[in-house]
């Protein structure tokens, strides 16, 4: 299916075409994620011993004695990386140095946060193979096992060393569909994870719609059971091992590959530059799909990412559209989300289709509003057939005119709520029309409005309710109107305003009242070092407010720690001294008299 863009730069693409990009899975064991499934399993495991912190410590060290055998056997590099570094960046180079078809080509370790369990003796129990289990979070050791498979290219199996031996696997679907386009002997031209080029557009779409579940569970299950190195395929069956796939992560990029000669760049600026103007939390939240609110965690930014990428970055709570320019060539537009259930889907791997259903409507609905944006054009005669009378049934309703202020805030607003799936309710407007603008809008001001708008097709009732939707119409002069009034009539409108207004440059302002008496800098450093710098004695004698005398020391710039002396103590002994001398001369004084 076209998307919007699609459709308005068709004649300048060299191909256009949408597909699952990067996929994240979280692999878990239903029967490990408490603390009784993981006693029933152990006791599957080994019927006759206690579940020990001892026999949980040697899975974890035959977990890597095994990958540590594992990988001597194959000549596989284990490596742990410096902090900082970038794991796909090692990879690649250590990829580049692999010459083998397909396998493992270097396994990482690091040391990452996972859920672990703890035995411990109780104090008292009839059953003395008894323990008390319980589950946590602690830092242990993760295998990365970096692949390169027949069918999806380079992908990443990343384990967890540590019972409930949860795993992670990353794919990235370009892979996958060349291959397929290989198989099929389809000549294609691809980079990295793009494709520039193709002979045949409508079979690469074909291929990349018909990636399933059953293509990704079935690369999961193969790789994770071949590098799981602690269990066998009987020991797996018998404890009923087995790993359930749910979406961690999944990107559906649309890409719209132009020829070399245009200029994206210039493109992608201008629409980074409409974006941020048009688009707002109430508008952010009708484009996912969810009801507007004002408390919704939305948001527009720009960032330059580490390969010094411009991106466009559209955020809903932890579900992203992104917009970049890729290779100088390709425009791409990526919804990621992050959390399955913001779909109104569930997080197993099962609901990928209907993932991807939602995923593309709100690409989709992101799109038509950027098309009603972009779009926005003077050569189709939008605004001289906006002033003429129309008919909506039977009666004539009046045009519209560009100097209405309250038409044109309307036009403005309705770019908020009007992408909404649902449609608009008139209460809908008047509430955000009275909040925006704090003026009164009474509800025979909005049906007056609305019917003007519906008689010019700029609007379309939802069949059986009394909730509007915006046409691709509405959209395109609406933004045309903001650009009009916002962008460039208001601005000089109000830099005229400004020049004619402008007031001729008034002369000094004299200052009245008596003259500033000048600082008694003498008398003020002897007072100061008379009191040891304090403030308050010198005001006291120099009669004067404590406020007007620590003005004229900030004033003179004077240190007071100059002035403030340590207070001399007198000395205990010297004083017993004197004392008993005088004490002997008394004494001596009274043996002459006597």
């Amino acid at each position: 299916m076209a998307l919007q863009l699609e459709q308005l730069y068709r004649e300048h693409l060299a191909l256009a075409y949408t597909s699952i990009d990067r996929i994240y899975l979280r692999g878990y064991v239903p029967i490990l994620q408490s603390c009784g499934g993981f006693r029933t399993w152990a006791e599957r495991l080994r019927p006759d011993e206690p579940v020990t912190q001892a026999w949980i410590q040697s899975l974890a060290r035959r977990f890597h004695d095994n990958v540590r055998k594992f990988a001597r056997e194959r000549d596989i590099p284990v490596i742990k990386p410096n902090k900082g570094q970038r794991k796909h960046l090692l990879a690649d180079e250590y990829r580049d140095k692999f010459t083998g078809k397909h396998g493992v080509y270097l396994i990482l370790t690091s040391f990452e946060k996972a859920p672990d369990f703890i035995s411990r003796e109780p104090k008292r129990a009839s059953d003395p193979n008894h323990r008390n289990l319980s589950k946590r979070k602690g830092f242990v050791t993760h295998y990365y096992f970096y692949i390169l498979d027949r069918h999806w290219g380079p992908l990443c199996v990343s384990l967890s060393s540590h019972p409930p031996f949860n795993v992670r696997v990353s794919l990235n679907a370009h892979h996958w569909i060349g291959c397929e386009a290989s198989a099929r002997r389809l000549s294609f031209d691809k980079q990295t994870n793009a494709f520039l080029g193709c002979e045949r557009p409508d079979e690469l779409q074909q291929i990349a719609d018909n990636l399933s579940q059953r293509d990704i569970r079935r690369v999961a299950d193969r790789w994770t059971y071949r590098v799981l190195p602690i269990l066998t395929y009987k020991q797996r069956h018998d404890t009923r091992f087995h790993y359930r796939w749910s979406l961690g992560q999944m990107e559906v990029s649309h890409n719209l590959v132009f020829r070399a000669d245009y200029p994206l760049a210039e493109l992608f600026q201008r629409h980074i530059d409409l974006n941020r103007r048009f688009l707002c939390p109430q508008s952010i939240s009708t484009i996912f799909g969810k009801r507007r609110t004002v408390r919704a965690d939305a948001r527009v930014s720009v960032y330059r990412s580490y390969d010094s990428m411009t991106v466009l970055r559209i955020k809903h709570h932890n579900s992203v559209i992104k917009q970049y320019d890729k290779h100088q060539r390709i425009l791409r537009t990526e919804c990621v989300c992050n959390d399955p259930n913001r779909f109104d889907t569930g997080r197993l791997l099962t609901n990928f289709d209907a993932l991807r259903t939602a995923m593309t409507a709100t690409m989709q609905r992101f799109q038509q509003l950027q098309h009603g944006i972009a779009d926005s054009t003077l050569d189709r005669g939008e605004l001289a057939a906006l002033a003429q009378t129309s008919e909506l049934g039977r009666s004539r309703v009046p045009g519209i005119r560009l100097d209405n202020e309250r038409i044109t805030t309307v036009l403005h607003l309705l770019g908020r709520i009007a992408t909404d799936p649902r449609g608009f309710a008139p209460a809908d407007l008047r509430e955000l029309y009275t909040t925006e603008t704090g003026r009164p809008y009474s509800s025979s001001q909005a049906s007056y409005d609305l019917r003007k708008l519906r008689a010019k097709g700029m609007l379309a009732q939802v069949p059986d309710s009394r909730r509007y939707v915006f046409t691709p119409l509405g959209a395109r002069v609406g933004a045309l109107l903001y650009k009009l009034r916002d962008l460039l009539i208001g601005p000089a409108l109000a830099d005229a305003a400004t020049v004619a207004s402008t007031p001729p440059p008034k002369p000094p302002r004299r200052r009245r009242g008596p003259p500033r008496e000048s600082t008694p800098v003498d008398q003020l450093c002897e007072l100061l070092h008379k009191h040891a710098g304090n403030v308050a004695a010198v005001a006291r004698e120099m009669q004067r407010q404590r406020c007007v005398v620590s003005r004229w020391i900030e004033r003179e710039r004077l240190d007071l720690r100059r002035y403030r002396q340590p207070v001399q103590r007198p000395n205990v002994e010297a004083a017993y001294a004197q004392l008993h001398e005088a004490f002997d001369d008394l004494s001596s004084a009274l043996a002459c008299a006597a």
